[in-house]
């Protein structure tokens, strides 16, 4: 491949890393290798996904590796957010254990005569722990001292906590370079302290904030979270899905302060901290739960990071990444349209007075079109205008305020792309952002406005979009993206504030959704404390994720092998109830919320158990084993007829970029198959049709030809033996 000085202009986000950053300084950077490519010297590779990798360079480098050949795409490490948003919409409730879930208060605007209080983390039908697997949370602030992450005698079930922020010791034996990792015996040897916080120098409350209404102290959200996916219920409270897991905690930390002062991770160090995870887990099967994110990006799933994502999880089997979908569906902070040639938009948005935090909004749009952006301030000042391929400063009285780049090409994708940087304190009132389409064959156009921790912008014009507001990272093709449902309603209504898909591609995200309002978990010891069994109620997508991370590691341990992540999905969505998408009571607003289905802990395990069980009577030459421990063939109980179909990535048609896309299946056959079906839902109709066995109606010749056509084309597909649109 040619290298990138080849293919175009610069990352504006490492433009800006660049541009602002000091010489010697080293800058996080994910990139694509070429294949035999030498790395020019002083570059370092930290983490690897087959050709996907996490560097670091000296800013004043950057320029020799862009020239190199080294690398055939590059992008700035992008910094990361708890997913937390949907806090600020619901008082927090907080107790101290033991607590009844049958007396948990709920919100006054939430209870009606239809509540219902059958919400339980983990079904008593489920038998499945977790044994054997491990539960990997990437997050802020774990409560190690909390009594569901301890055994009953009072040891740890924690591995391993690497918390990423500082330099590392000088005889450490961390290959990634920075934080602290700390193994179960200095866990335990802290637990032995009266003090067991200062003890292991790691403070959960760093972690921790006020409510902005009540004043009290929240809880880490890395707290919360975990005890969802595993906690053990040792301190009183609901035991975790996965309470038998064992448990792996990364706390996250930017890995340079370039572009945000915030220390809460980046885009770099997600990918090292899979890799940390993994590597403890070894052969394992293990689960990752990240309930962090962004909200810029191309949401297409062709972020490098998300590229890595995809390739740890195909390349190592028995794994799973978890995302929360995001908590942006109300925020404001999208917007879509379609231009024709000779057609123009302006994109309006608020800018607050006096903001502290940077600001960015981007626009991505087909790399067959051509649109000239200009952008105009508060005032009606034309500040800047540029073609694809250009950029220019915002200058306000004489002082530099912002930046635009209008860029060739996007990484991955190779779309157009367009990105505002408004620097702190850049002069507020309501912009204008301009598109004029100089020449046009497709038109479409997306916006996003990154979220900060601080007053951020939010589109006013009436572009705004509330479909296609995933988060950044969560939109890859092989992770498992989870939005949020109000489990003490009986009508089960997607949380109000959970993001809606589908990716700017077509593909549906979330495909899941999971219990995320009013959960009631771990709270961590707030600043001063001594460990004590604390809950709080939180939430949000982030408290979503964890209830699917717990039901993965249940199916890792029901399906006894490790399972490739194609199998694990499909398990997954063939488990999932159905709910208003089956009735046709589904609010059209929720159309790309809920995507196909609502998790089923039960059902997903005795999946896992009958494909475990139905795949050793196909004679597979590899015996059985459980996780973690020896060999154990499992005795054939089933017929080979009985064996649920599980399609391959390639096998599936249940977003529009599958086989439909692909140009293999035409509309006819779809109609004809859909016919078969009793649902008029285009979402349950593919589902449906990707675990088809036969025709109902064998006697119906279109149909049984259709059902032929469809079969050829997935044996085809199987012995291309190639994932579907992986990019692997």
């Amino acid at each position: 491949m040619p290298a990138i000085s080849q293919l175009g202009d610069l990352d504006p986000a490492l433009a800006e890393a660049v541009r602002i950053g000091e010489g010697d300084a080293d800058i996080p950077v994910i990139a694509r290798l070429n294949e035999s490519a030498v790395l020019p010297e002083g570059v370092r590779v930290i983490t690897r996904f087959g050709d996907i990798a996490t560097l670091r360079v000296k800013q004043n480098r950057i320029d020799e590796l862009i020239e190199s050949n080294a690398v055939s795409d590059m992008e700035a490490s992008r910094s990361l957010r708890r997913m937390d948003d949907a806090e600020h919409d619901f008082q927090p409730e907080f107790c101290e254990a033991p607590y009844d879930t049958e007396d948990m208060p709920l919100i006054e605007d939430e209870l009606s005569e239809e509540s219902s209080r059958e919400y339980t983390r983990r079904p008593p039908a489920v038998t499945a722990t977790g044994q054997g697997c491990v539960v990997g949370v990437l997050d802020w602030g774990l409560d190690f001292a909390f009594p569901s992450f301890r055994h009953a005698d009072g040891r740890t079930r924690i591995e391993a906590l690497w918390d990423q922020r500082g330099d590392a010791a000088s005889d450490s034996n961390n290959r990634w370079g920075y934080g602290r990792i700390l193994d179960r015996a200095a866990i335990n040897r802290a637990l032995e302290n009266n003090d067991p916080y200062d003890m292991l120098d790691y403070y959960p409350s760093d972690a921790d904030s006020r409510s902005k209404d009540s004043g009290e102290w929240q809880g880490s959200h890395g707290t919360h979270v975990m005890d969802i996916a595993a906690g053990n219920g040792n301190g009183g409270g609901m035991s975790g899905v996965a309470p038998g897991a064992d448990l792996v905690f990364v706390h996250l930390s930017r890995t340079a302060d370039v572009l945000s002062l915030e220390n809460l991770g980046d885009s770099a160090s997600v990918l090292e901290a899979i890799d940390f995870v993994f590597s403890i887990a070894g052969d394992r099967p293990c689960v990752i739960n990240m309930s962090v994110g962004a909200h810029g990006g191309p949401h297409d799933g062709m972020t490098l990071v998300e590229q890595g994502i995809d390739r740890a999880v195909w390349l190592n089997k028995g794994k799973a990444i978890i995302n929360s979908a995001g908590n942006y569906f109300t925020a404001r902070a999208h917007a879509q349209g379609r231009l024709k040639t000779g057609q123009q938009t302006v994109l309006e948005f608020n800018v607050p007075e006096n903001d502290p935090t940077p600001s960015e909004l981007e626009v991505y749009y087909e790399n067959t079109d051509h649109f000239i952006v200009s952008v105009k301030d508060g005032e009606g000042n034309t500040m800047c205008t540029a073609v694809p391929g250009e950029d220019c400063a915002l200058m306000h009285d004489g002082v530099e305020v912002g930046h635009l780049y209008h860029r060739l090409r996007q990484a991955g994708s190779g779309d157009r792309h367009i990105d505002l940087f408004l620097q702190r304190h850049a002069p507020g009132g309501t912009w204008q952002l301009q598109l004029q389409a100089e020449q046009v064959e497709d038109g479409r156009f997306h916006a996003w406005i990154e979220r900060d921790r601080g007053p951020r912008p939010s589109f006013i014009s009436q572009d705004v979009s509330t479909s296609t507001t995933t988060g950044t990272i969560c939109n890859s093709k092989f992770s498992i993206t989870v939005g949020a449902y109000d489990p003490f309603l009986t009508e089960h209504p997607i949380g109000r504030f959970s993001s809606a898909g589908p990716t700017r591609d077509g593909r549906i995200k979330p495909e899941i959704v999971a219990p995320g309002v009013h959960i009631m978990a771990a709270r961590s010891a707030p600043p001063g404390s001594q460990p004590a069994a604390r809950y709080t109620s939180k939430n949000g997508t982030s408290m979503a994720a964890p209830h699917v991370t717990g039901t993965i590691a249940v199916m890792f341990e029901a399906a006894v092998r490790p399972l490739e992540i194609s199998d694990t999905r499909a398990l997954l969505f063939a488990s999932l109830d159905s709910g208003s998408l089956h009735t046709g009571d589904l609010p059209i607003q929720d159309l790309h919320r809920l995507g196909y289905g609502y998790l089923n802990i039960a059902s997903a395990e005795q999946v896992a158990r009958e494909w475990r069980e139905t795949d050793d009577v196909q004679g597979d030459s590899v015996n059985a084993s459980s996780p973690g421990s020896a060999s154990s063939p499992v005795a054939e109980t089933q017929p080979e007829t009985s064996r649920p179909l599980v399609l391959r990535p390639h096998e599936v048609l249940a977003d529009s970029s599958g086989i439909a896309a692909q140009g293999e299946l035409n509309e006819s056959l779809f109609q004809a198959i859909s016919s078969l079906l009793p649902s008029s839902s285009p979402q349950i109709v593919r589902l449906a049709l990707s675990l088809l066995d036969q025709p109902d109606n064998k006697q119906d010749q279109d149909k049984q030809e259709s059902y032929n056509q469809l079969q050829e084309w997935l044996q085809s597909a199987e012995d291309a033996e190639q994932p579907y649109e992986t990019g692997v």
